[in-house]
């Protein structure tokens, strides 16, 4: 056990479980968890999957590293082996981490990291930097990198064959998430701010802009394509999920100054930030006509009545 893990144990994993409210224009009101890291002012969800395994990162003295709560609400650490910084963006059914470190020696990769817990670093050939975002359950991996000519999506798969994505823009592309069905989403830079987009190998290419917005991303997308992004007016940011008739629904933290919604399973559970006056905050977001996980109502339960034991990031404009 290392120090942050005896840390974890001593000091504490602060979970709060709000009431369920009903955001605007969302039909069915949501039960929020917001998840903090003990002595981190960043927490933040970022991808979750059908088993309810969430994955995300934080902000410690020593940088960020990155962690996984599993389906029965057990928390774990997540640190490349020599890296400044490890941050975990996504996470299949099987248990696959995807994210991105910092290192001296080798600079900006990407990572996955098997449910045994191996670690194999990913990067482009003259990519300055390699950023997976996130992972199916045939290994397929979207993400985004950088080179001279600007910031580009990409699809890999689990041969390691690389496809680049450009969409909207020439020279700022993010591809955020990839379903089972090989649908992409993600969003591009625009003369008109940043527009979101989900890309069918069969359709082709659907811009996705919340009514009004500003700014939209797409950040995750689930097998039976409901979106999760975060849209943007003059004042704030706001999470959204998308149903996949078109309909928008926003997703607003109570109490919060600012949302974004990172990633969306089958069950509708919903993960991603919000920011407050005491800092950034990593939540779960349940829908109430949907019955809550009995391991999540355990560990709810054992936080607010054992003082359970404490066993220890895509933003808008990434």
């Amino acid at each position: 056990m290392n120090a942050v893990q005896q840390k974890l144990l001593a000091t504490g994993l602060l979970i709060i479980v709000t009431l369920a409210i009903s955001s605007p224009a969302v039909a069915a009101p949501y039960t929020f968890t917001t998840i903090d890291v003990p002595g981190s002012t960043e927490t933040r969800a970022l991808g979750i999957n059908e088993v309810g395994q969430i994955v995300g990162e934080f902000r410690s003295m020593g940088g960020f590293q990155s962690f996984v709560i599993d389906a029965d609400g057990s928390f774990h650490t997540i640190t490349v082996p020599g890296a400044l910084d490890t941050r975990a963006q996504g996470i299949n059914d099987a248990g696959e981490v995807v994210g991105s470190v910092r290192s001296i020696t080798a600079g900006n990769l990407g990572f996955i990291r098997s449910s045994t817990g191996n670690f194999q670093t990913i990067a482009l050939p003259q990519a300055s930097f390699t950023r997976p975002l996130g992972i199916n359950d045939a290994g397929l991996i979207v993400g985004d990198f950088q080179n001279q000519s600007g910031s580009h999506g990409f699809l890999r798969d689990a041969a390691g064959n690389v496809v680049t994505i450009t969409a909207l823009s020439s020279f700022q592309t993010q591809a955020s998430d990839i379903n089972d069905a090989g649908l992409i989403v993600g969003f591009s830079f625009t003369n008109n701010g940043n527009r979101g987009f989900i890309l069918d190998p069969q359709k082709g290419l659907e811009v996705i802009n919340f009514p009004g917005a500003l700014d939209t991303a797409v950040n995750g997308i689930n097998d039976f394509a409901q979106l999760a992004g975060v849209w943007g007016d003059a004042t704030s940011t706001h999470g959204f999920v998308r149903e996949p008739d078109g309909t928008f629904h926003t997703i607003d933290v109570p109490g919060s100054e600012s949302t974004s919604a990172s990633d969306i399973n089958t069950r509708g559970q919903i993960v991603g930030q919000f920011t407050d006056n005491s800092g950034t905050h990593a939540f779960l977001a349940i829908p109430s006509l949907i019955p809550e996980p009995s391991t999540w109502l355990l560990l709810g339960c054992g936080i607010a009545g054992l003082g359970w034991w404490r066993s220890r990031k895509r933003s808008l404009l990434n």
